[in-house]
């Protein structure tokens, strides 16, 4: 009996090995070999370089982002048959900015395709219909690239492992934020308006609250003080004139002062002293202070087209409201606003 299951355990033994000798090596064992697909990435070689600049907002040719990337696949890369940028910009896009194909790629050293790419911010607006006056400082742009193989697969951010995005060893490039260098500031109030004024009661207990609702109507005019070709700060001097007599003085309260006191020829009882404006990526405020020591604040920024509503007062009971109405034929930018409004 014992002879019996000695011979028997030699020949399952002698069985299994034959079966196991014959038994491929493969990567997954666990699956066959129809069962196991290989995918694809871009790894980053040099760059990202570039970055939005908005030192030349207005040429948006001239910034631009370029990288180079190698190709990596089963087949050495060479089942690679494009690679393509899509960006998206808050609610528009996504939309496909540039497609590289395989006949722009070369060989490098390793024998892998590479790319040497460049994508202009020019492209970039391109795609979305939108130009640098649309850009919002606190908006990002989202460029996420697709590489798709010969036989029509796709590899991108959303079905490609952290391990293969994120890893140096891989360091695949399917998705970037490109940083920005410079918000565009430059400040563009100065002009010539047509300007209707309502005072308001600030209920300040002053002499001013009896002008409440008196109205005035003429011209404002805002000069720059500052360089307005550059990205700094903007600080204005506002004169006013009064229709009738044509005489134009120095005004920070854009008039409103006419609605409420009658002015001298040389405008010295309106606000004056160091009273500046200030506008600053958008955000409107008051500087320094008049020649009596009033500070003014602006408590209300409102654009709608061609007219710029403000409301304004100071720490005396004065204020009001003044419309500027643009006679260009344009909007004012649609960005102003001003701070704990």
């Amino acid at each position: 009996m014992k002879k019996i299951s000695f011979y028997t355990l030699a020949l399952c033994l002698g069985i299994l090995t034959i079966f196991s000798c014959q038994e491929k090596e493969r990567a997954f064992p666990e699956f066959g070999d129809d069962d196991v697909l290989t995918g694809a990435y871009p790894r980053l070689v040099e760059g990202v370089f570039g970055d939005l600049d908005y030192e030349h907002w207005d040429n948006p040719d001239s910034s631009s982002l370029s990288f180079v990337v190698e190709f990596y696949d089963a087949n050495q890369g060479r089942d690679a048959a494009s690679y393509s940028w899509s960006a998206t910009y808050g609610n528009l896009g996504p939309e496909v900015v540039k497609t590289f194909n395989s006949s722009e790629f070369t060989t490098n050293a390793d024998g892998l395709p590479q790319l040497s790419g460049t994508i202009t911010f020019a492209e970039i607006f391109g795609a979305l219909g939108m130009t640098i006056d649309d850009f919002e400082l606190t908006q990002d742009f989202l460029l996420d690239a697709t590489l798709t193989l010969n036989d029509g697969r796709s590899f991108s951010f959303a079905n490609s492992g952290s391990n293969v995005i994120g890893q140096p060893t891989h360091n695949a490039l399917f998705r970037y934020t490109p940083p920005v260098t410079k918000k565009p500031c430059n400040s563009i109030l100065a002009g010539e308006y047509n300007a209707k004024v309502k005072v308001t009661n600030q209920m300040a207990g002053i002499g001013w609250d009896g002008c409440d609702g008196n109205e005035w109507s003429g011209t404002v005019r805002i000069e720059a003080e500052h360089d307005p070709t550059t990205f700094d700060a903007g600080s204005y001097v506002v004169y006013s004139t009064e229709p009738m007599t044509m005489i134009e003085n120095e005004d920070a309260s854009f008039g409103i002062y006419r609605g409420c006191y009658t002015i001298n020829d040389e405008g010295t009882n309106l606000p004056l002293g160091d009273l500046r404006i200030t506008e600053s990526c958008g955000k409107m405020g008051f500087a320094g202070s008049s020649q009596w020591g009033e500070v003014w604040t602006f408590v209300k920024v409102e654009v709608d087209g061609p007219d710029l509503l403000l409301g304004m007062t100071n720490d005396y009971g004065e204020g009001g409201e003044v419309t500027l109405t643009r006679t260009d034929g344009t909007a004012w930018q649609t960005d102003l606003f001003c701070e704990g409004c």
